[in-house]
């Protein structure tokens, strides 16, 4: 489901998902919007989301998530972009018979 709406307040009322993308950048800036790395959007997002994945292409301080299990990051290949995946929620072990 794609919406459309101002971020920041969104996540204040959101209903549930199971993952949210934040790809939220300044007008013609390469770096995140301010709000994305305080410690009340993190939890706002840790809140309406089981998968947290921010979209970024400068350094970004991203400690406001520490609390969240990190799960990892990528370079996209040819792009400067970071990718960071978290989890606000336990990942399932699907394949508990595999030990």
């Amino acid at each position: 489901k794609f919406i459309q709406a101002n971020a920041k307040d969104f996540v204040k009322t959101s209903p549930h998902f199971d993952a949210v993308l934040v790809d939220l950048f300044p007008d013609e800036e390469l770096g995140v919007c301010d709000f994305v790395t305080t410690s009340e959007f993190a939890h706002d997002l840790a809140r309406i989301a089981d998968y947290i994945i921010i979209n970024t292409v400068l350094p970004t301080d991203l400690s406001a998530y520490s609390f969240l299990e990190w799960v990892t990051m990528i370079n996209p290949p040819g792009l400067p972009n970071k990718v960071y995946y978290f989890a606000a929620k336990k990942i399932p072990d699907l394949f508990p018979f595999a030990k």
